[in-house]
């Protein structure tokens, strides 16, 4: 009991003062390191315009960078990429995702034919929106549930937010933004994270002090967070069935969650730096790594936990945000899936010290 509450009060402190901090860094994108090269795939149908929006930092993104998204998987001659840029600033956030969720929807209502839009980090934010805004808008001529799907990669209202909020209220301090519930919608969504990552993927028990550090580790905030970035060009469809999760909504949208997974610990990751003989790291990570998937309750045998909690699914019922509050009116449906492409059989490099490494490749 005294160690819950000492481990309470020091997530508590944690939550209050570095929100801010862990929220402005994951969502800063200042580079595109390791951003592998397009490739062309097998084609799929239909033909789609596929709009991308980027993170912080990254306000336009190129033609070639956006086909290059999870591995090139919306890559098809066919298709028409779209960028939709937006101003995010970090210290007026809340109008950055307001102005950019204009000209999304604004998009989105004018295009013709099947659509895919993508979220990446901070502009995660931004689908999101929209996803609410076609859920309550009563226009007969809007994209149906069948017309548009999304992408959500690293989204951070699906997993550091809802761990902050009951300590930082709806408003997050120094960002001016008002955080929102997940998405509760008709339209199919793809949710993508990576395995540690301190924005998409906070651990649930944050009582587990040593699933927290890691989580903190493996934030985009810091440099040890290519977690966060190496999800965005993974190939999801190499993925075991046990990295994937779907769950319908109370609106009939469908959400397919893709867990890429992490090798090592993001926590140990500086001692290869301090020249730790790479043996000690792997000795390590296999005693701590069981001991932090334990903050994780998707890691519960199935006979302790039969509803296979998850800490956005569970935040997003349980956390909704009080009657009255900005938060409130913005209320959503959930995500699901986008058409699935055909993909050929190849060689598929490997990234930083997450699922592979940059040094091994792995055939599908």
């Amino acid at each position: 009991m005294g160690q819950a509450a000492g481990g309470g009060k020091f997530v508590k402190l944690v939550s209050a003062v570095l929100p801010a901090a862990v929220v402005a860094g994951s969502l800063t994108f200042t580079g595109i390191e390791g951003k592998p090269a397009a490739t062309v795939g097998m084609a799929w149908t239909p033909t789609a315009t596929v709009v991308v929006i980027g993170g912080m930092g990254w306000e336009t993104v190129d033609e070639p960078v956006m086909r290059a998204i999870l591995d090139s998987r919306y890559d098809q001659p066919e298709n028409t990429f779209v960028n939709i840029e937006w101003p995010a600033y970090l210290g007026t956030l809340g109008d950055s995702v307001t102005e950019a969720s204009d000209s999304l929807y604004t998009h989105v209502m004018a295009t013709e034919g099947p659509q895919v839009v993508i979220g990446v980090s901070g502009s995660t934010f931004v689908a999101n929106e929209v996803m609410r805004r076609l859920t309550v808008d009563p226009s007969p001529d809007k994209p149906t549930p069948g017309d548009i799907s999304f992408v959500i990669i690293g989204d951070g209202e699906r997993g550091f937010i809802p761990a902050v909020v009951p300590f930082t209220g709806w408003d997050l301090p120094l960002v001016n933004y008002t955080a929102q519930p997940v998405p509760v919608t008709p339209y199919d969504a793809i949710v993508v994270k990576g395995e540690y990552d301190g924005l998409a993927d906070w651990p649930d028990r944050p009582w587990n002090l040593l699933a927290v550090v890691n989580a903190l580790a493996g934030s985009p905030a810091i440099d040890h967070g290519q977690i966060h970035w190496e999800s965005i060009w993974y190939d999801i469809d190499t993925l075991p069935a046990e990295n994937i999760t779907t769950e319908v909504n109370a609106a009939g949208g469908t959400t397919t969650t893709y867990l890429v997974p992490t090798a090592e610990l993001p926590m140990l990751y500086p001692l290869h730096e301090m020249g730790v003989p790479e043996p000690a790291i792997g000795a390590l990570n296999s005693v701590l790594k069981p001991v932090v998937d334990v903050g994780y309750s998707r890691n519960d045998p199935a006979w302790l936990n039969p509803t296979g909690g998850d800490w956005a699914r569970q935040s997003a019922r349980l956390r909704q945000p009080p009657a009255g509050s900005p938060a409130a009116g913005a209320r959503t449906p959930q995500p699901a899936q986008t058409p699935q492409v055909a993909r050929p059989e190849r060689i598929k490099a490997g990234n930083g010290r997450g699922a592979v490494s940059r040094a091994a490749a792995t055939t599908r």
